[in-house]
């Protein structure tokens, strides 16, 4: 059965108003828009932005902005760290330490940071779909002024950008032919030499690779350094120079072996030599290799006994191990790794555990390896994830890696004191651009024809869907009476009116009005099990309205609206679930059976899929109106969810409380109630003071942010909650335990 995971409810930060209740990081300073408070937050995943769409502002008085209890517009430009993905690290100068990843579009990006300052970006520095999301990256200076980043790209080429100095970001150029290597292959790169710059790789002919280039001449390559397959195409490779005049390449091979090839300055190149004596990690695991002491090169890696290993060598002997580093088994087999110089004699090992955990093992000079040492919460990144690891300043060492729900994230340490963080260092899920004209709020506007309209005080957007290059959005406005309606744009971020495609569930309909509230979800009939209807594609509506029934007067009804491409959705097509199996339905809103009964006119509901799960999810508010709250005493209500296989299955599906006022402790502390203790100030504080009650209310799934992880069978789901005071919008995360 599922039920909700103890103390996972977490809020993440305030999404509108000039300040945090909490004193949390505040990203959005919504005064200069002519905002001061704001509610709701339906939302759809648009040309990889994420729009929301806001409830009523009450603009201040005497401030030049749209009319009071008009609705607002704006969007999430989000760069989510594809979860498990890679990093590459280097200093673009003297004071400028850079971080690259492939993003979830497929674009090359960069964070940086400035000396001891805050992190920026991340920025794009390439076009779109480039390569795989979360691909293998590489860095390295070319010259003193110019750095480069290499990645495999969706074609199986090699690429390179650049920048010189502080300068603007080049590329990227292609360095190869096609289909030299898997796209996204890991590589890395060394210097040969002097002025020679090596990029090396595991080619789609399990053969290790290198391309090089000479001072800022032309690149040359590629050029396989062995004669047979040794390792996977794509496995992970590390180079060192492991005395002067030599360069060592290594990873694991096909055999399961450390294995390495080598070269004296610009001469020939040798091996590969199995430096293994028994079979010892994955091929193609990941591996990390430094200079432990001036004279002894160390590898090391997380073997098949789940363990941190070691393969060291001093000058140019004979190569050692493995030894084990780990008393206990601590990471998956093959998991990432990063080493730094942590301070002057200790070498520091840093990679993400079997609990998603940061964990530390370090030696100091050439003694016993310490740990491993647990230095951040469970579950701050996949297990065994890729990491690195860099020196920021001379006594500030950071490791940067990518969290669960797209976060990318640094850890630091000063000297050799505590570890502190992870931070997320890209803030974009929380920072909204709104949709502006004259320098205030542009308002959610409705035109029919040469009419024009605004929704109005208690009129919001209640549901938002993506398709065919379009953003349609469900509406309820008092037109006489009170009417779902559709609306329109090819534009949502520009400041032009929504066309309305049609209105429908009128409340004076006594067949009708079952529809106020409207949550769609976009999905092909086919990932409907069951569901036998003509269209291919098309949005699942749930809806909250009257049911036209005795007793409960209010209820959840469920829609079919399909959709094709180069058409408008048709009222006509709509067809109403009749609750009698998935191929009942009628073309007659009056024969929409409910799903399941609510005890007040108004909840605002939403709903998404897990996709990895194949289950369905849906949010809705058991509170009141402002007025319910007081006469029926439902204040306290929390914000419930129900899973189930199909849309309606949902109807049957328990209640799962995922924020309780009282039991996550929301009351005082980001909830103002004029009765309990008030030790955040929020009477003051809450600006706007409008005298709406506190309560939970407007849940707005964020589907983009929703993960299921497969081990754990639980479900991480993000949404925006609106609290009444302050009149603010809060972004939330939860999780579910789907089943033991």
């Amino acid at each position: 059965m599922p039920h909700w995971l103890a103390g996972s409810t977490e809020r993440i930060a305030q999404m509108s108003g000039d300040y945090d209740p909490e004193k949390l990081v505040h990203i959005n300073f919504t005064g200069a828009w002519g905002v001061d408070g704001v509610d709701l937050g339906a939302n759809t995943e648009h040309n990889g932005l994420t729009l929301i769409f806001f409830g009523d502002v009450p603009t201040p008085h005497g401030r030049n902005a749209p009319p009071r209890d008009s609705d607002l517009v704006a969007f999430i430009e989000d760069t989510p760290f594809p979860p498990g993905g890679h990093l590459a690290s280097a200093h673009q100068g003297e004071h400028q330490l850079d971080v690259f990843f492939i993003g979830e579009d497929g674009g090359l990006y960069v964070s940086w940071v400035i000396d001891g300052g805050t992190w920026q970006g991340p920025l794009r520095i390439s076009r779109k779909r480039v390569a795989p999301p979360g691909g293998g990256v590489a860095a390295a200076h070319q010259s003193g002024d110019q750095l480069d980043v290499f990645f495999i790209g969706r074609d199986g080429a090699l690429y390179v950008s650049w920048v010189v100095g502080g300068g603007i970001w080049q590329g990227p150029v292609r360095l190869s032919g096609k289909g030299v290597a898997p796209p996204g292959a890991r590589l890395t790169v060394a210097n040969q030499g002097a002025d020679q710059l090596d990029v090396f790789y595991v080619g789609n002919d399990g053969k290790l690779n290198v391309h090089w280039v000479v001072g800022l001449g032309s690149w040359k390559g590629p050029q396989a350094l062995g004669s047979a397959a040794v390792a996977p195409p794509g496995a992970c490779v590390a180079a060192i120079e492991q005395v002067s005049n030599q360069l060592s390449v290594l990873f694991f091979g096909n055999d399961q072996k450390l294995n390495v090839h080598w070269v004296l300055g610009l001469g020939n190149w040798q091996g590969p030599v199995a430096l293994s004596p028994n079979p010892v990690a994955p091929p193609g695991a990941n591996l990390a290799a430094i200079k432990q002491l001036a004279n002894q090169t160390s590898v090391l890696f997380v073997g098949h006994d789940r363990k941190l290993n070691v393969h060291w060598v001093v000058g140019g002997g004979r190569w050692q191990g493995p030894a084990t580093l780990s008393p206990n088994p601590i990471a998956p087999a093959g998991a990432g790794i990063a080493l730094v110089s942590q301070i002057a004699t200790q070498t520091t090992a840093l990679l993400i555990g079997d609990g998603g955990q940061l964990l530390v093992q370090w030696v100091i000079g050439g003694g016993i390896w310490q740990g491993p040492v647990n230095i951040s919460a469970a579950n701050v990144a996949p297990a065994g994830a890729p990491l690195v690891a860099e020196k920021q300043l001379a006594d500030l060492t950071v490791a940067l890696y990518g969290g669960p729900w797209g976060e990318q994230q640094v850890s630091w340490v000063v000297g050799g004191g505590n570890w502190q963080g992870p931070v997320r260092i890209n803030p974009d899920m929380m920072r909204l651009s709104p949709v502006l004209k004259d320098g205030v709020f542009h308002p959610f506007t409705v035109r029919e024809a040469q009419r024009t309209w605004l929704l109005g005080s208690d009129a919001t957007p209640t549901g938002a869907f993506s398709y065919d290059g379009k953003v349609f959005v469900f509406v309820v406005a008092d037109e006489g009476t009170t009417i779902a309606s559709l609306t329109k744009s090819c534009c949502p971020t520009e400041p032009q009116p929504f066309d309305l495609v049609f209105r429908f569930s009128f409340a004076s309909d006594l067949d009708g009005g079952k529809f106020f509230q409207v949550a769609p979800c976009v999905v092909r009939s086919d990932q409907l099990p069951g569901f036998d209807y003509g269209s291919a594609e098309g949005a699942i509506l749930l809806g909250h309205g009257f049911t036209r029934r005795p007793g409960k007067a209010f209820g959840v009804h469920l829609a079919w609206l399909p959709l094709s491409p180069g058409q408008d959705p048709d009222l006509q097509s709509i067809r109403y679930y009749t609750g009698s199996g998935p191929n009942n339905w009628s073309p007659r809103e009056g024969d929409a059976a409910p799903l399941f009964l609510t005890d007040f006119g108004w909840a605002s509901l939403s709903v998404g899929r897990i996709l990895d799960a194949n289950l369905w999810i849906m949010l809705y508010h058991r509170a009141g109106s402002r007025d319910d709250i007081h006469t029926f005493g439902s204040a306290n209500a929390p914000i419930v969810a129900r899973i189930a296989p199909t849309p309606w299955e949902l109807g049957a599906a328990p209640d799962i409380p995922v924020l309780d006022p009282v039991r996550d402790h929301a009351l005082g502390h980001y909830m103002y109630r004029p009765d309990l203790p008030d030790p955040n100030n929020l009477k003051v504080r809450g600006v706007p003071l409008i005298g709406h009650p506190s309560f939970l209310y407007g849940p707005h799934l964020l589907n983009r942010y929703t993960r299921y992880d497969h081990q754990t069978n639980m479900v991480t789901f993000h949404y925006l909650v609106s609290t009444g005071w302050p009149y603010q919008v809060q972004l939330m995360r939860s999780s579910i335990q789907l089943s033991e």
